[in-house]
C-alpha cells in the first residue's frame, strides 16, 4: 500500500508542491489502493452506527479513559505515533493501539451490566 502525504490546499496555497499531474496520478492510485470513498452521506452515522446499543456512552467512556493515567494514549494527540511513519511503523502502531482500545471497550460489550445500568 503506497502511503502518499499531500496536501490538496498546498497547492492552492502556492507553496508549489505538487503539480496538477501528480495529483491525479495520486488521486488514481489512492483510489486503486483504497478503493472508492464518500463524503457527506446521507445519515451515515444513523444508518450504520444507529443499532448500535449505547455507542455514544461507550465511546465517550472509553476516550476517557484514553486520556487517563501517567501514560494516556491520547494527550493532545495520540500517544506513540511513529517518527519515522513508514506503512509498517504505521501499521504496527494502529494495530497496538487497537488492541489497548478493544481492551478499555470490554467493560461495555452489548450485553455487559455498565451499560444496562441497575435491574
Amino acid at each position: 500500500m503506497l502511503f502518499v502525504a499531500y496536501s490538496r490546499g498546498a497547492r492552492r496555497r502556492g507553496n508549489g508542491g505538487i503539480t496538477s499531474q501528480q495529483l491525479i496520478y495520486v488521486d488514481a492510485v489512492l483510489e486503486e489502493e483504497l478503493g472508492p470513498m464518500y463524503v457527506g452521506v446521507h445519515n451515515f452515522h444513523e444508518t450504520y452506527f444507529g443499532d448500535v446499543a449505547d455507542l455514544e456512552t461507550a465511546s465517550a467512556a472509553v476516550f476517557r479513559m484514553c486520556m487517563e493515567g501517567d501514560r494516556p494514549l491520547f494527550r493532545e494527540g495520540w500517544s506513540g505515533w511513529p517518527e519515522d511513519a513508514t506503512q509498517d511503523h504505521v501499521l504496527g502502531w494502529f494495530a497496538e493501539l487497537s488492541e489497548k482500545l478493544a481492551a478499555f471497550a470490554e467493560d461495555y460489550w452489548p450485553g455487559n451490566d455498565l451499560l444496562e445500568g441497575p435491574s
